[in-house]
């Protein structure tokens, strides 16, 4: 079964090349988090049977600028344990595929494809 989610693009704080003070960095992170946990609420997604999950994570940009892949995955970590807490698998044993969409034209999104037998 899938489900779909649909999250903010990550904040430009939370890419590991973003050298801040590390209670922002902390800020943003527990932002992140509680923002995932509010819409897996409002999208109504539903926690799994399974021990694993699929995920296909695929990042559309709020523009056209480049962007390296290895940060983006980096900068969606915080969404992602969200995610593990809401549908009770841990994130060890997500099976993940990441792509890179067509940038959006507002604020840019991350969908993620959940794949699992639901509960």
């Amino acid at each position: 079964m899938k489900q779909r989610l649909v999250i903010d693009f990550p904040d430009k704080g939370l890419n590991p090349n973003n050298i801040g003070h590390w209670s922002k960095t902390y800020k943003l992170r527990n932002k992140a988090k509680q923002n995932v946990k509010l819409l897996c609420l409002a999208q109504k997604i539903k926690p799994l049977k399974s021990e694993r999950a699929g995920l296909v994570v695929t990042f559309h940009a709020p523009d056209n600028r480049r962007r390296d892949k290895d940060n983006m995955i980096s900068s969606f970590k915080a969404a992602q344990d969200a995610i593990s807490q809401h549908i009770k698998v841990d994130d060890a044993k997500f099976d993940i595929d990441y792509e890179i969409g067509e940038p959006s034209r507002n604020d840019g999104c991350v969908v993620i494809e959940i794949i699992g037998t639901i509960s």
